[in-house]
């Protein structure tokens, strides 16, 4: 369906284009990949290398949107209705804790985020995440007010591998996304307990993603024909409840809610996953823009980089399209030279320090700490360094670039399998860069750029014979023993 266009064939100036993406790069976002198209012209598509169009990508928490049209085909096959109780799927997991509340819900209620669960039980590492959901009573009334549930969204995404005894993924890529482009190897993470990963896992590449914002946008149709019937596809990118029911000012998430769908300002709609995997749709331009990135605060969340890039998106480029301009070859090359060389996000600065022959190959003996590190060397030989450590996992390497990144896998013995919370023999994939930031301060970045993602920062600050050590991971569920402090003194 998607061909290649000009910005200024689809009503954009390239240096706009331009400006946008330099932009997002001038605050150091950890971008992956972006796409731009308005109707089915692509106008501009770049991926960060090691990233390419092939790989397949987490997309996080735009997964429940996978499950909302999965919702909406079981509906149109009659497997299911909006308007059945939500508990009636479900009778293995009644309990003490399930009160009047749970058995009011409908299908129609858990779509829309206006659930009975406020407060479910934690899942992580138990044997079944479906069964633990059912472990707190309900404290809201159904059909009333915004939560933002994803274990409810997993519970539906459960409920349609249920009816059609099928994966999610499987049974839409049976039903319409093969047939419309998308990826075949895309695949789904799995929960405990052997279900989809449904709000949260779903692994396809950014253009899969573009197919099935298009989907959405056309509400069910594709290439003229028809997959989902209109009335349900209408509802899913229709408000359907407020979510500005907190003191929390939010440009971007407080024009409503649909099926899994956020509504977006001047009537459009996105999909949006943690750390800001995006499709936001624009439906008065027609205009679809695609992200790709790791960029997680603190709390995983992702605030600061979803106020930077959709700012800025609809500052510069959606308040900019208009009808198709004057062809500008020489911008439309300095675009195309400019998106064809973009690589992945390092740390930029000075690679040399005077005190590096001091410090170099040193052996930092640390005193107790949360990181169980035992002692710490840095070992710089002209643009490339090594910092060796030992901690339970004995003796480990990661290798780094002065001011470059250094692929390579991260240190340890144990990475997360394709079910979550279930780990597995094996290491994760790592670009690892590194800076003098003061003469007595190496900072270190390692991003984990594989099925799971996060980043790791590191910064060492030498003085006389002492080192000191903060460690901070940014990531959901991995990385966990790399965070906090220590103290290193060079060993006798």
């Amino acid at each position: 369906m998607f061909v290649k266009a000009t910005c200024e064939e689809v009503g954009i100036s390239s240096k706009k284009v331009l400006e946008y993406i330099k932009t997002l790069e001038s605050y150091n976002l950890k971008t992956h990949s972006i796409i731009m198209a308005r109707g089915n012209k692509i106008f501009a598509e770049t991926y960060y290398a090691p990233f390419n169009k092939d790989f397949k990508h987490r997309m996080y928490s735009v997964s429940k949107s996978f499950v909302a049209i999965g919702v909406g085909l079981a509906e149109q096959e009659g497997l299911l209705s909006l308007d059945d109780k939500f508990m009636d799927y479900f009778p293995e997991y009644i309990n003490e804790n399930v009160n009047d509340r749970f058995f009011e819900a409908t299908i129609k209620d858990m779509l829309s985020m206006q659930t009975f669960m406020v407060d479910y039980g934690i899942w992580w590492g138990k044997e079944d995440r479906a069964k633990a959901y059912f472990t707190k009573s309900s404290r809201q009334i159904p059909g009333t007010n915004f939560f933002y549930d994803s274990s409810g969204s997993f519970l539906l995404g459960c409920l349609v591998e249920k009816v059609t005894k099928k994966p999610l993924l499987e049974y839409l890529k049976e039903k319409v996304l093969i047939d419309i482009g998308f990826s075949k190897d895309s695949y789904c993470l799995i929960a405990p307990g052997g279900h989809s990963h449904s709000d949260s896992g779903v692994m396809c590449t950014s253009r899969d993603l573009l197919i099935f914002a298009r989907l959405l946008m056309n509400k069910g149709e594709y290439n003229g024909k028809r997959y989902i019937n209109e009335k349900f596809m209408t509802d899913v990118i229709s408000k359907q409840t407020e979510t500005n029911c907190t003191d929390i000012i939010s440009p971007y998430d407080s024009h409503g809610y649909g099926y899994f769908v956020w509504k977006m300002p001047r009537d459009g709609f996105a999909l949006f996953g943690m750390a800001n995997q995006y499709a936001i749709c624009d439906t008065k331009t027609d205009f679809i823009f695609i992200i790709n990135s790791e960029n997680m605060d603190n709390n995983s969340t992702s605030k600061t980089g979803t106020t930077i890039i959709l700012h800025e998106l609809y500052k510069t480029i959606i308040n900019n399209l208009d009808s198709p301009l004057s062809e500008n070859k020489e911008d439309a090359k300095e675009l195309e030279d400019y998106l064809s060389t973009r690589k992945l996000i390092c740390l930029e600065g000075e690679t040399k320090s005077p005190i590096l022959n001091k410090i170099n190959g040193v052996k930092y003996v640390t005193e107790p700490n949360p990181m169980g590190i035992e002692y710490i060397k840095i070992d710089i030989n002209d643009e490339k360094g090594i910092m060796e450590y030992k901690n339970k996992d004995g003796i480990n390497k990661l290798e780094f670039g002065m001011g470059y990144n250094v692929f390579s896998k991260f240190p340890g013995k144990k990475r997360m399998s394709i079910i979550a919370s279930v780990y597995e023999d094996g290491q994760y994939d790592c670009a690892t860069s590194a800076i003098w930031n003061e003469e007595n301060k190496l900072h270190i970045l390692s991003q984990i750029i594989d099925t799971y993602m996060g980043s790791l920062f590191i910064a060492l600050g030498f003085k006389d014979d002492r080192v000191s050590i903060s460690m901070h991971k940014h990531s959901q569920r991995i990385l966990d023993e790399y965070s906090g402090y220590a103290i290193g003194k060079k060993e006798i």
